[in-house]
């Protein structure tokens, strides 16, 4: 479950994000002359199950014992193509555990994964003098594919489904939203699949499928409309960027998919104001 928090009639500030500069030899350093070598091994954990290119996930690590002083902790992850990002956390004194950013590198196909894990630590005071550590922990795969990320808009949460070759005729997926109070709407096919926006403010017309104003749940619903053939096992996912640019994937099959297979609900997205705020809640509905 995600939840965003947008303030209502206030400009929105410009957000940067710094990532994570790489620095192999803040964690490779040189183990000669060290008189024990040693190897941790820590555990990576994420909340996160699917991402795409370029997109920050969290992750938490722990370690097997504290340090005197801080330690930074660093992460990997690479794609089924070879592109490799890496993130810093790091772990305060007497602490064990800390939590993170890194960048997700994306696949090269729509249904893909990619590996993450600890891959190095560095100390800023030896402990003991003399010892050299290393860092390893077992590979999370975290699902992925070649789907592009819609651009952020700050007045509109976007919801986007899509599916392998999304942008032919071939095979055709159509996605309903129950609205709260409005008539549904089909969401029209824009920028590669079946996309709909829901107003940050409460003002703006519901133009179709398209735009969305008012507060409450919202559903969004999935089925075939053309397969160049059935059944099919179709992979899909539903891409939602929220207002800050921050993104939740959720990927799914529908199998044995036909023309005449039922509607499935897949998400559920509500809209509501606490004070001068505007509040996104989205839940994974995926069968």
């Amino acid at each position: 479950m995600k939840i965003f928090k947008s303030l209502l009639l206030l400009p929105v500030a410009a957000m940067v994000f710094v990532g994570c500069q790489d620095d192999d030899e803040r964690y490779n350093g040189s183990p000669v002359g060290k008189n024990n070598l040693v190897t941790l091994t820590g555990q990576l954990s994420t909340n996160v199950t699917s991402a795409l290119t370029d997109q920050k996930i969290e992750f938490t690590v722990t370690l097997p014992r504290t340090f005197s002083d801080t330690v930074a902790v660093q992460a990997t992850a690479i794609s089924d193509s070879g592109r490799r990002i890496r993130g810093s956390v790091d772990v305060m004194p007497g602490e064990t555990t800390a939590t993170g950013d890194i960048f997700a590198p994306g696949g090269s196909i729509f249904d893909t994964t990619f590996d993450m894990y600890l891959s190095g630590i560095a100390l800023q005071t030896p402990d003991p003098v003399g010892t050299h550590y290393f860092l390893t922990s077992d590979v999370l795969k975290i699902a992925t594919g070649n789907s592009a990320i819609p651009v952020q808009n700050s007045e509109r949460l976007i919801i986007r489904l899509v599916w392998p070759d999304a942008t032919s005729t071939t095979n055709t997926l159509a996605m309903t939203v129950d609205r709260p109070t409005a008539a549904d709407g089909n969401a029209p096919f824009q920028n590669g699949g079946r996309e709909h926006r829901i107003n940050v403010g409460s003002t703006g017309n519901n133009t179709g499928g398209a735009l969305s104003t008012e507060a409450g749940d919202y559903l969004f619903k999935i089925k075939a409309t053309a397969l160049l053939q059935q059944p099919i096992d179709m992979p899909y996912r539903l891409i939602i960027v929220y207002p800050d640019g921050e993104a939740d994937v959720f990927s799914g099959v529908y199998n044995g998919l036909t023309t005449t297979s039922p509607e499935i609900t897949i998400a559920k997205i509500n809209k509501s104001y606490v004070g001068n705020e505007t509040v996104f809640t989205s839940e994974n509905l995926i069968p």
